[in-house]
Parts: structure tokens; sequence; C-alpha cells
């Protein structure tokens, strides 16, 4: 599929403790709207969700959107996590694809339009993953690196055979059939949100594809990532998903 054939698609942004990230991103955002331009395909509708950011990222937003042609902000009133962001995102989109961005654009955002390239009927997500065949992980924080490398590794242990050519669990970066998405059940409001989604796909029957990327450090903000957080909630997601397997659990 090229891009110029899907019709308008949504985008959505989840933006935490942002201000600094956001004049960046939203230059990302017009480079886009003119490769997309030049594909003959018309500009996304962005739609960014500020997670009860508590510095000035609401006010920045509001500025900075003007800039581009069809955005809406939505003004969580406290912080929910990335997973209840996003969620909040599809609820307002509208169109039949819908293409999950992070702030901090640590991922080419042209990588876009390799993903509905890749995108075919018989397919409902495309994630960027820098672990494919091709993909790179430049100058990122070495013990994130290798802890993400090492869930990525257990989670498709776990889930063998259906994460067979799938080597991103938690990827954030993807292209989704909005409807796909839509019939999920899910229950995570933090980081754990993208490894719930891929391991609820694969087991629902949907056909996930990842096109190689390079994930880049950010250069604006900091990370709000919890550490050790994250790897609590990765095993407890690992345990669940194998009393799942088991059929101990639903």
């Amino acid at each position: 599929m090229q891009v110029k054939d899907a019709g308008r698609f949504s985008m959505v942004i989840p933006c935490f403790n942002e201000e600094a990230a956001v004049p960046h991103l939203v230059g990302q955002l017009q480079k886009l709207i003119g490769l997309l331009k030049d594909a003959g395909a018309p500009p996304p509708r962005v739609i960014f969700v500020n997670d009860g950011s508590a510095d000035r990222t609401a006010q920045v937003l509001e500025a900075e959107r003007k800039k581009l042609p069809d955005t809406e902000v939505v003004n969580l009133p406290q912080n929910r996590g990335l997973g209840a962001a996003v969620r909040e995102g599809f609820a307002r989109a509208e169109d039949t694809f819908v293409v999950v961005y992070e702030s901090d654009c640590n991922y080419p955002i042209e990588h876009i339009l390799l993903m509905f390239e890749l995108m075919d009927d018989s397919t409902d997500v495309i994630a960027a993953s820098p672990y494919a065949p091709g993909g790179s992980c430049g100058n990122v924080v070495a013990h994130r690196l290798y802890l993400s490398r090492a869930a990525s590794f257990l989670y498709r242990i776990i889930l063998w055979p259906h994460m067979r050519g799938i080597y991103t669990i938690s990827a954030v970066f993807r292209l989704y059939r909005r409807a796909a998405f839509m019939k999920l059940k899910l229950r995570n409001d933090r980081y754990l949100f993208g490894a719930e989604v891929t391991y609820t796909l694969l087991l629902s029957g949907a056909r996930i594809k990842e096109i190689p990327s390079f994930m880049r450090p950010r250069q604006q903000g900091a990370s709000k990532m919890k550490l050790a957080q994250n790897i609590l909630d990765h095993l407890g997601l690992m345990g669940r998903i194998l009393l799942h397997r088991l059929g101990l659990v639903d």
C-alpha cells in the first residue's frame, strides 16, 4: 500500500512533561507533512494527549499546534500513564489507520511512509523495531538497551511460535488499523502498554509486521520511565502470559 492510497490517517502522540521537546516534535511533524504532500497524501490529523503534565506542556502545545493544519490537544487532569494516554487518543481518532508516535522523536518520523508500504489487507499492525535485521540503536544508555533486548528475548520464548519474526515486543511507534486496536481489552496504563498490546494481538490471531528502524537518544527533555517499576511490570506480565497459556487464567 502507498501512503496516498490510505487516505487521511490519525496520529496519537502522548506527552508528559515535554515542554522542551514539543517545538522539535512539531518541526518533525512539519517535515512529515511535506513528505506526505510530495507523495500525494493529505496531512494527518494529529492528536496530542497531554498526560497530566506538571510543566508548561499544555501551553507550549497550544502555541505550537498553530503551525500544523489539523490538530487536537487533549489535556488529561492527572498523569495516568502511557497506556491510558494512547487509549484516550484512539478514542478521539476517526480514521482507518492510526500511527502512535513518541514525543521524544527517538525514531525517524519519515519511517511512517515505510510502514504504509508494508501494510496490506492481511496486516493489522506495523511496528518500528531497532532489533529487526537492518535496525540499529545509536548511543542509547547501555543498561536500558540490554534490558530491552533481554525482555524481548524472554517474550519471544514465552510467546513462541506467535512471535516468530517479531523482534521488539514493547514498541510504541506503530501503525495500527484502528478497528484491530479498538477490539483489544487492555489493562495496563504504564510503559508496559506496548508489550501488552503485542501479546494480546498475537494471541487473538492478528498479524504484526516490523520495519527495521533506528532508535536514537532523545535530544530534548528527560525520559520519564521508572526502570525498576518497568522491570517488575514486565516480570508480572510474563507470569500472566504463562498462566494464560497454561489455561490457568483468562
